[in-house]
C-alpha cells in the first residue's frame, strides 16, 4: 500500500503484464469523502453495499433467466415470474444489501417475520390484478414498472416495521 495525493491506493500485482498495475478503492476513501474520477463521493455511499446491490441484481437476473429456460420446458403461469421478482428484490434489498451486519440481531428477525404477512398479502393482491385483467397485468411492460412501485412502497413500509422494532436505527436511504 501507498500514498498517493491523498488517496489510499493498493496496488494488485501483474507480473506477467508489462502494464500499469490496477488500482483499488477501498471503503478508506469513501469514509473521507474524497475526489473519485473527479467527482465528490456522496455524504452515505458504502462500497460494501453498492457491492452487494451488485451481487442482488446478478442474482435477480440469473433467478429469472433460470426461470424463463423452465418456462420454455413445462410453462406456468406469470405470477410465479411476478412473485419470484418482487420477493427476492424486497428481501434481498431489505436483509442482504442494507443491513447485512445486522442479521444476527433479534429485532431484525422480528421485523422480518412482522413482513412476510404483508409480503403474502401484497402477492395476493398482485396475482387477484393477475386474475382480473390477464389481458394487462401479465405484460412485462406493464407489470414491471407496477413491481418496482410496489418494490418502493413496501420497502419504506419495512423500514417503518424495522426501525419500531429497533429504535436506535435510522431509516435506510439511498
Amino acid at each position: 500500500m501507498r500514498r498517493t495525493s491523498s488517496l489510499l491506493v493498493r496496488q494488485l500485482p501483474l507480473p506477467h503484464l508489462h502494464m500499469r498495475p490496477r488500482v483499488v478503492i477501498t471503503n478508506e476513501l469513501v469514509g473521507k469523502r474524497h475526489l473519485m474520477f473527479g467527482y465528490r463521493l456522496e455524504e452515505n455511499f458504502d462500497l460494501a453495499k453498492e457491492e452487494r446491490r451488485s451481487r442482488l441484481m446478478w442474482v435477480l437476473g440469473a433467478g429469472i433467466c433460470l426461470l424463463i429456460a423452465v418456462y420454455f420446458i413445462h410453462p406456468f403461469s406469470m405470477s410465479i415470474f411476478q412473485a419470484y421478482f418482487l420477493t427476492s428484490l424486497f428481501y434481498g434489498d431489505s436483509f442482504y444489501v442494507q443491513r447485512r451486519d445486522k442479521l444476527t440481531e433479534a429485532w431484525l428477525w422480528k421485523a422480518f417475520f412482522t413482513s412476510v404477512p404483508l409480503h403474502v398479502l401484497i402477492l395476493i393482491g398482485i396475482l387477484g390484478l393477475d386474475r382480473a385483467f390477464p389481458s394487462i397485468f401479465t405484460k412485462i411492460v406493464v407489470f414491471i414498472p407496477l413491481l418496482t412501485l410496489v418494490f418502493g412502497i413496501e420497502a419504506i413500509l419495512f423500514d417503518e416495521i424495522a426501525s419500531r422494532f429497533n429504535r436506535s436505527e435510522v431509516p435506510a436511504t439511498g
